[in-house]
């Protein structure tokens, strides 16, 4: 460790860069000592915390729980709170589902796998909002959601089941794994995993992130 913190400091000598402090954070996991997690910390002078955020998404050592991905849920109903106070027409409903309700896991889906359960919860409060009356009293769903979310063209109006997201995601992440072969994520990934990255990945124990 400390020749690590020698070669980080010599960098930073040849190209006039610091390291913060203050703004630097260190995460450990379980199997370290408590020991040792001292040591290290004292080291580097960094603070040791138990969960890290990055541009809003958590990095974790492990597969997230589902119980963590319902912050997006909260944020889901607090909106549906606000708007079930007005008097909304059918048609704005639509469009705040399409433009908000569908919006809201997708930045977190590009960066993690957001399970199926909190998607599908999206779904449900969606189809509700749409259909619901003033109040909170429930109404007849008098299309389905699956016709709801076909193309104009087919019938329907265009709206985007969030349930329907994780498959272009993860094919474009598959894209560029396969296509950028140099990539610091190709690199990273294989490191990890191993060259035979599609199978190690699919394990138990793997972190979605």
């Amino acid at each position: 460790m400390r020749r690590l913190k020698n070669i980080i400091l010599d960098f930073c000598n040849r190209y006039g860069q610091n390291i913060n402090n203050q703004k630097s954070i260190i995460v450990f996991g379980n199997s370290v000592k408590k020991r040792k997690k001292k040591a290290i910390t004292k080291l580097w002078g960094f603070k040791m915390v138990k969960k890290v955020y990055y541009l809003g998404i958590k990095l974790a050592l492990r597969r997230l729980l589902v119980s963590y991905f319902n912050y997006i849920i909260e944020k889901v109903n607090s909106k549906l709170n606000i708007w079930g106070k007005q008097m909304i027409s059918l048609a704005r409903r639509i469009v705040l589902t399409k433009s908000v309700l569908a919006a809201l896991p997708v930045f977190v889906a590009t960066h993690t796998l957001i399970p199926k359960k909190i998607l599908k919860g999206i779904d449900k409060a969606a189809r509700n909002f749409i259909w619901d009356r003033q109040g909170g009293l429930r109404g007849l769903h008098y299309i389905s959601w699956e016709n709801l979310c076909k193309p104009w063209k087919e019938g329907g109006l265009g709206l985007k089941s969030v349930s329907d997201i994780t498959g272009p995601l993860r094919a474009k992440f598959a894209w560029n794994y396969l296509k950028e072969k140099d990539s610091l994520l190709n690199k990273a990934l294989k490191a990890k995993y191993g060259s035979n990255f599609w199978e190690n990945i699919n394990r138990a124990n793997k972190s979605c992130t």
